[in-house]
């Protein structure tokens, strides 16, 4: 006569199936189109420029035609990269550290490097137009009132930091 439990576990041979937890029958998964994510953050990145632009306008709208244009010309104006690049690369070759060595790096520099000039460039020819306003003068800017100007910035950059006091100054 043949052995019932022949060919199985002891396990089996036992029926302990209800030890066992039950098997949830499987779900199906739902087929995405594209990822939600991707959208979500395109929307939010094009509700966001568009924003700017409706403020751009409302500041646009604002300033009289000298000023359309000088701001035209200040958005437009760039440096050259050229100009910078080399500037960068003769400023990293002195230095001993590993800032900048690479490719990418050096991109961002400048970057960096042509947006802040912009920023100080617009900053003086502000402040230039403040100067000729005060001494009443008309036309272009000077270099008389650039450099008035500038030393009207810096005053006041040398005031903040010594406004600030020494962090690690004796009492």
């Amino acid at each position: 006569m043949a052995d019932p439990l022949e060919g199985r576990d002891a396990l089996d041979a036992l029926n302990l199936d209800f030890l066992e937890p039950e098997k949830e029958p499987k779900k199906k998964k739902k087929k995405r189109q594209g990822s939600p994510g991707k959208k979500q953050s395109k929307r939010k990145r094009d509700k966001k420029r568009q924003k700017e632009k409706e403020e751009e306008k409302k500041i646009l709208s604002r300033m009289n035609d000298i000023q359309k244009a000088r701001y035209k010309a200040y958005m437009e104006e760039k440096l050259d990269k050229e100009f910078v690049r080399g500037i960068i690369t003769s400023l990293l070759e002195d230095t001993k550290e590993k800032v900048g060595k690479n490719k990418a790096e050096r991109e961002i520099l400048c970057l960096v490097i042509r947006d802040v000039t912009q920023l100080f460039v617009g900053d003086i020819v502000e402040e230039s137009r403040q100067v000729m306003e005060e001494w009443g003068d008309t036309g272009p800017i000077r270099p008389v009132h650039m450099r008035e100007a500038h030393r009207r910035i810096d005053n006041l950059q040398n005031k903040n930091i010594r406004s600030t006091g020494r962090l690690f100054g004796r009492r």
